[in-house]
């Protein structure tokens, strides 16, 4: 699929866009009859109306938006018009959450309402046997067996 979708992109780059769209139905044809997923970058290579390959400056438009607080790359097919949005991260930058922020203690940071007091995290590697069982009922027994005797 990516030999396919480079010999598609060198084809466009020679002004034969006919024979790129014959060559991303073949990839489209070849992912659905194998079941196997073309990679992302392939799969956003290509656009979804016209099935031309989309290369930025060449047959695709890219710009960079940021709306309501989450950031899209916009592509936009020259060939159809066809528009394709991407959302993105921004690296070094957590994601936003729909809720309060919480800090270290499980506290809204902010002037939010307070809600019930948080139980702190435990580690649930621990508390599993590798047998299947789980350690927290026997360490409990164990432990009120010790007390009484």
């Amino acid at each position: 699929m990516v030999i396919l979708y480079r010999l598609a992109v060198d084809a466009v780059r020679a002004g034969e866009v006919g024979y790129a769209r014959m060559l991303t139905s073949l990839i489209r044809r070849i992912a659905e009859r194998s079941r196997v997923r073309p990679p992302r970058w392939v799969k956003r290579g290509i656009c979804k109306n016209c099935g031309a390959p989309l290369i930025p400056g060449v047959t695709a438009r890219v710009r960079l938006r940021s709306q309501g607080g989450m950031s899209y790359r916009v592509v936009v097919c020259s060939l159809c018009g066809w528009i394709h949005r991407y959302p993105y991260k921004i690296r070094g930058r957590a994601p936003r959450s729909r809720g309060g922020h919480e800090g270290e203690r499980g506290e809204p940071e902010g002037g939010g309402e307070e809600g019930p007091p948080l139980e702190p995290r435990r580690d649930h590697r621990e508390e599993w046997d590798h047998r299947g069982g789980y350690r927290g009922d026997q360490a409990e027994a164990q432990s009120q067996g010790r007390d009484q005797g």
